[in-house]
C-alpha cells in the first residue's frame, strides 16, 4: 500500500514573509519621506529593495538550513541597519541645519543662514552672529564709507569652514593681505557673501539679493568642484540618502577611483551648463551693469594636486568664466608639487572640499596676488 503524497516542505513561515514585506515597505516609505527630486542620481533605496527581494527568493531554494538562516539574517539586518543609520544621520543633520539655516521665500536661494543665529567654530575658538541679511561675517556698514575698497567673496561652505576660527578662514586672511598691499591711506574690507551648500545659481542669486548692497569694487567668485550640484544643500545627503553621503567616498576609494572621478559626472552633462554656465552669464550682466570687475577662482579639492581629471574640471570652469570676460585664476597652481595630505583636516580624509588652516592660508595668498591688480589697476 503506497503512502499518501507528502506536501513540499514550507520554506518560510508566514510571519517571516510578512516581516520581510514590512522591511521592504519601510524602506520605500523612507525613500518617499526623504526624497530630493533635484538630485541627478537614481534612488539607491529602490536598488536596495530589488537586491533584498532577490536574496529573499534565493533563500527559498537553499536546502542547507545554516546557509538559509544566514542569508535571511542578512536580508533582515541590512534594512534594519540602513534605516537606523538614515534616521540617526537625518536627525543629526536636520538639528544641525535648523540651528543656523532658515528657508527662503526666494525659489532660487532656497535657504540662507538664519539672521541672529550664533555659530561657533568646531575648535571653539570663535563665535559669529549671523548678520541681519544672512551672512556669516562681521557687520559692514551700508552704504560703504568713503575711502573704503570692498571685495565681495562669493562661495559655499569653504569660506565658512566650520572647523576653523573666523580669523583663519581665507576671506578674513585675504582682507589682511590686501590691506598690507593697499596704497597709503586706503582701507580694504572683504565681505563674505557665502553660504554652505550653495551651488553657483545660489551664489549668483545671493550676490543680487545681498552682495550688491555692499557696493563691491571687486567680486571674487570662488568655485568648488561640487558646485554644479542640483540639490538642497541645507542637509548632508545624496539624493534621499543621508547614509550614502557618508559612505560614498569610502566606496569610491575602495573601487579604485579618485575623488576627482566622483566630481567628473557633475561636469559632463546639462547640469554644468544649467547651474554654472547660465549663472556666470547672468553674473556678467550684473557685473557690467554695476561696473565691477569679477575674479573667478577655482578652489582645489584636497586630492592629488596634479590629478588630470581634476585639472580638466578646473579648466572647464575657467573656460566658462573666460567666455564671460571674467578675470580667472586656478588656485590649485599655488599647491603645485605639494603633498595633499598636508592640507587635509585632522581625521577628515574624506572631506576633500574643505582644506585645513594651512590650505586657507595658501588660498588667501594666491587670491591676494590675483586680486590686487584688479582692485588697484595701473593707469
Amino acid at each position: 500500500m503506497t503512502s499518501p503524497a507528502q506536501p513540499p516542505p514550507q520554506r518560510f513561515a508566514a510571519h517571516t514573509t510578512l516581516a520581510f514585506l514590512l522591511a521592504v515597505v519601510l524602506l520605500e516609505l523612507w525613500a518617499l519621506h526623504a526624497a530630493d527630486p533635484d538630485f541627478p542620481i537614481a534612488d539607491p533605496f529602490h536598488v536596495l529593495v530589488v537586491v533584498l527581494i532577490g536574496l529573499f527568493v534565493a533563500a527559498a531554494f537553499i536546502r542547507q538550513t545554516v546557509v538559509r538562516v544566514a542569508l535571511l539574517t542578512l536580508v533582515f539586518a541590512i534594512p534594519a541597519l540602513v534605516l537606523a543609520a538614515e534616521w540617526r544621520l537625518a536627525t543629526r543633520d536636520v538639528d544641525m541645519a535648523n540651528s543656523r539655516i532658515s528657508l527662503s521665500k526666494d525659489k532660487l536661494l532656497r535657504f540662507t543662514y538664519r539672521p541672529g543665529a550664533e555659530v561657533r567654530s568646531r575648535d571653539s575658538a570663535s563665535t559669529l552672529r549671523v548678520t541681519d541679511d544672512g551672512l556669516l561675517d562681521v557687520p559692514h556698514a551700508v552704504p560703504k564709507p568713503p575711502g573704503v575698497r570692498r571685495v565681495v567673496v562669493l562661495g559655499d561652505s569653504v569660506p565658512n569652514e566650520g572647523s576653523l576660527a573666523f580669523a583663519k578662514r581665507f576671506p578674513h586672511l585675504l582682507e589682511g593681505m590686501l590691506q598690507a598691499a593697499a596704497p597709503p591711506g586706503a582701507t580694504v574690507e572683504v565681505v563674505n557673501v557665502s553660504c554652505e551648500g550653495y551651488n553657483t545659481i545660489q551664489e549668483e542669486r545671493l550676490l543680487e539679493k545681498v552682495g550688491l548692497r555692499y557696493q563691491p569694487d571687486l567680486i571674487v567668485w570662488t568655485y568648488v568642484l561640487n558646485d554644479p550640484y542640483l540639490q538642497n544643500g541645507g542637509y548632508r545627503r545624496m539624493g534621499n540618502s543621508f547614509f550614502v553621503f557618508q559612505f560614498a567616498p569610502l566606496l569610491l576609494l575602495a573601487t579604485g577611483g579618485s575623488f576627482c572621478d566622483g566630481f567628473a559626472y557633475l561636469h559632463a552633462d546639462y547640469a554644468f551648463d544649467l547651474v554654472v554656465r547660465n549663472s556666470l552669464e547672468r553674473g556678467r550682466l550684473i557685473a557690467t551693469r554695476e561696473h565691477v570687475p569679477v575674479l573667478f577662482a577655482t578652489l582645489p579639492i584636497v586630492e592629488d594636486f596634479a590629478n588630470p581629471v581634476c585639472m580638466s574640471l578646473y579648466d572647464k570652469a575657467i573656460a566658462a568664466a573666460k567666455d564671460q570676460g571674467f578675470a580667472t585664476t586656478r588656485v590649485v597652481d599655488a599647491f603645485a608639487g605639494e603633498d595633499f595630505h598636508a592640507y587635509l583636516k585632522p581625521g577628515e580624509r574624506f572631506d576633500v572640499t574643505h582644506p585645513n588652516a594651512a590650505g586657507h592660508q595658501r588660498i588667501a595668498a594666491h587670491l591676494a596676488k590675483a586680486a590686487a591688480p584688479l582692485l588697484w589697476p595701473k593707469p
